[in-house]
C-alpha cells in the first residue's frame, strides 16, 4: 500500500510539474508571439516607404 502512495505521488508530481510547463509554454508562446506582432507593426512603419520603393 505504501508503495502504491508513493506511484501515484509521483505521476501526481509528474502531473502537475507537466501540466505547470505546458501553461507556461502557452503563455511564453502568447508573449512571444504579442511582442514579434508589435516588432513587426513596429518594423513595418520604418520599412513601409523602403518596401514600396523597392517593390
Amino acid at each position: 500500500k505504501y508503495v502504491y502512495g508513493k506511484d501515484t505521488f509521483c505521476i501526481h508530481f509528474m502531473y502537475v510539474s507537466i501540466v505547470s510547463v505546458y501553461k507556461f509554454r502557452i503563455f511564453n508562446k502568447q508573449f512571444i508571439f504579442e511582442h514579434f506582432l508589435k516588432k513587426l507593426m513596429y518594423t513595418e512603419k520604418i520599412n513601409h516607404t523602403e518596401c514600396i520603393r523597392n517593390f
